[in-house]
């Protein structure tokens, strides 16, 4: 029915681009946006896209590992992420470990910087960039100059793909210190986001029709020239059927609060919106409730992750040593002052209570509950509503637009009618799902 409903769309597209005509009401403006994605319906794969966007440094990549109940993207104290990533949660059974998948398009496009950063006339720039930003000197040693420093198509498990992602973010990091603006303007769209599939505890089965997919973005309010890093949160944001905005507690009410909120606010679309790090903020100026559209949890995702640890490992087998390492950096959380002390006196079964208690106070499986989960047991009928509540505005009154003949209204009727045929084939399927059909 789907490749149905693209046949449709394509001949009122055709008919519309004929001479002498036009469609009611803008039709084919809100028609043609939809065709790409009617076109990949028949592949039987709908993916619901949910983007997660925040100002710099809110926790936003602690609180997607958190999601993951490991510490899989990169983050720092300085700003880390540049290039949006792709995560998407399976079920254990589905994924041994987690696999990181770079598109090739990417790859080409970070070797070409690397091989320009490399070049003689770029060094004294980038050694000046190396002093004023010294986390990236790791980045400066990987050019070796040769442009080395280039992804690999593929990457298997945590700490690989954790390294892998921070070398590429860095040298683009570096890019973004070092070459001239203009360029890097051109060079930037031409890179794809990342894919990582990761094996989450969340979920016993795999998903329906489809995949959640959570895209990590940059943060736009940087302090680099426009243009820069929101122009791959704008395109995110337009790619997404549903927006996550983390906000941080402690620097509420702010501008770069304001800026992506209005950047998240500024499509229609549902805002689910995380107040993360309540920890440390003052409470009176801490609000309950979700500051923007949508709805909202309240969280301290680094609390969350430690404890996610400790739980995701089996408390004896093979895996000991990360379980103790995954101990160790809980207690850190816990107790920062005097960790080393709890960790001599209590057992291991007191330490998996512990962060069971911190787990459920993180707010973490509030968000997991009130969204995460729920889109991720069906994300292709989640992504199939989406499409189909856009495929109804299309179409209007059979009216002459300036006098120029319409389309013939037979092929939006044909369309209408076909969209009908899968809302009610999507009812039948879907009875348990808390979607709204329409």
């Amino acid at each position: 029915m789907l490749s149905s409903l693209h046949t449709a769309a394509a001949e009122v597209l055709a008919s519309a681009d004929a001479a002498g005509t036009t469609t009611p009401a803008g039709t084919a403006d809100r028609l043609r946006p939809l065709l790409a994605e009617l076109s990949e319906a028949p592949s039987g794969r709908l993916d619901y896209r949910l983007a997660v966007v925040a100002p710099m440094k809110a926790g936003k990549s602690t609180l997607i590992n958190a999601v993951l109940s490991r510490e899989l993207l990169p983050s720092r104290g300085p700003a880390m992420t540049v290039l949006p990533t792709c995560v998407v949660p399976v079920a254990a059974e589905s994924a041994r470990e987690p696999v990181l998948t770079v598109p090739g398009s990417t790859i080409e496009g970070i070797t070409a910087l690397a091989h320009q950063l490399a070049l003689p006339g770029y060094q004294p720039a980038v050694t000046t960039a190396v002093w004023q930003h010294p986390h990236l000197t790791a980045a400066e040693a990987r050019l070796s100059g040769t442009g080395a420093a280039v992804p690999t198509h593929r990457t298997v498990g945590t700490q690989a793909i954790h390294a892998a992602l921070a070398e590429m973010n860095d040298l683009l990091r570096l890019a973004l210190t070092v070459l001239p603006h203009e360029e890097l303007l051109a060079q930037l769209p031409g890179l794809q986001p990342p894919e990582v599939v990761v094996p989450v505890p969340w979920t016993a089965t795999g998903p329906a029709g489809g995949w959640l997919v959570l895209v990590d973005t940059p943060g736009p309010d940087e302090d680099l020239p426009p243009g820069m890093l929101d122009r791959f949160v704008t395109q995110e944001i337009r790619r997404a059927h549903e927006l996550l905005l983390v906000t941080d507690a402690t620097r509420r009410d702010n501008e770069a609060e304001h800026t992506v909120t209005r950047m998240a606010t500024s499509v229609r679309k549902h805002v689910f919106t995380v107040v993360n790090r309540v920890d440390m903020a003052d409470e009176a100026r801490t609000p309950s409730s979700s500051p923007s559209q949508g709805s909202g949890v309240r969280t301290v995702a680094r609390q969350g992750l430690a404890a996610a640890g400790v739980l995701r490992h089996p408390p004896d087998g093979e895996r000991r040593r990360e379980a103790s390492a995954a101990a160790r950096a809980f207690l850190r959380t816990a107790f920062p002052l005097d960790w080393e002390h709890h960790a001599e006196v209590l057992s291991g079964a007191e330490i998996r209570n512990l962060a069971r208690r911190q787990w459920e106070q993180s707010g973490v499986p509030a968000l997991l509950d009130q969204l995460i989960t729920v889109r991720a047991r069906d994300p292709g009928a989640w992504a199939l509503a989406h499409l189909l509540s856009r495929l109804a505005s299309v179409g209007a009154p059979a009216i002459a637009v300036s006098g120029r003949p319409l389309v013939p209204p037979d092929g939006i009727t044909v369309l209408a009618s076909r969209r009908q045929q899968v809302v009610e084939r999507a009812r039948s399927l879907y009875v348990r799902s808390p979607i709204t059909w329409r």
